[in-house]
């Protein structure tokens, strides 16, 4: 008779745990049905520097030229010690543009500085980037350089230019020597694309040699070829462009 009357409240307690486990599951696929109609899942993802990653520098030459050669000599702006500053560069550049960086005399004129295109391209906006110069003199101390860039595209170097506005680097104007100076001429500022375009940066260095009061092929002796390197950085990616004046 005692286990008559146990029978009923075992089988009140199966379908009490039945019940309980019923209800779990419900409440768990209900919580993923919910989860799965969200309106706006979060995703995430890597950044790919893998696509369009790149950094070229390039020479630019006259469209016509009037010197014999193109290799430097000091180039005088007309300043004291005829040196550029924060101050005077962006007047010395845009006079140096105008006159395809030379001047003609009976001989046919010579070279006073060069202009090299730097161009830094990749496929998708970055909250960062470098581009880093290392420029180095092969002997002397009055090789300098000017980093900027144009509202035009120089490439063709034809004696028009738009506006010069200098690198926001700290050493946007300075020397080099042969020991090479290293500066970000990006100053690592964000890449992004302008409407309707891709994600690029252009600048430009102007190298020329300093003009001092004493000759600088006897009692300074600065001849030679300068070389250097660009290096193009962002999201642990890397790339480089070497140039030189052979």
């Amino acid at each position: 008779m005692e286990e008559n009357r146990k029978g009923p409240g075992v089988f009140y307690a199966v379908v009490g745990v039945a019940t309980l486990v019923v209800a779990i599951i419900g409440a768990t696929f209900a919580y993923f049905s919910a989860s799965a109609q969200a309106e706006t899942p979060v995703t995430g993802g890597t950044l790919d520097l893998s696509s369009n990653f790149k950094v070229a520098v390039t020479q630019l030459q006259p469209d016509t030229r009037q010197a014999s050669s193109e290799k430097l000599v000091p180039a005088k702006f007309g300043t004291s010690n005829d040196a550029l500053t924060t101050t005077n560069a962006v007047s010395a550049v845009t006079s140096a543009l105008k006159s395809k960086c030379e001047e003609a005399d009976a001989k046919g004129g010579y070279t006073g500085c060069h202009i090299w295109k730097v161009t830094a391209t990749t496929g998708q906006d970055l909250a960062t980037a470098s581009l880093n110069l290392d420029i180095r003199a092969p002997k002397g101390d009055n090789w300098s350089y000017v980093l900027f860039k144009d509202s035009e595209d120089l490439t063709s170097l034809n004696g028009t230019s738009g506006t010069v506005t200098l690198s926001t680097s700290t050493n946007a104007v300075g020397k080099f020597t042969a020991a090479g100076t290293s500066v970000d001429m990006h100053n690592g500022a964000p890449m992004k694309a302008a409407k309707g375009a891709g994600v690029s940066e252009t600048y430009y260095i102007m190298v020329y040699l300093q003009n001092t009061a004493t000759s600088q092929n006897k009692d300074v002796d600065e001849t030679g070829t300068y070389n250097g390197t660009v290096k193009f950085s962002a999201a642990s990616g890397e790339v480089t462009a070497t140039f030189a004046l052979s």
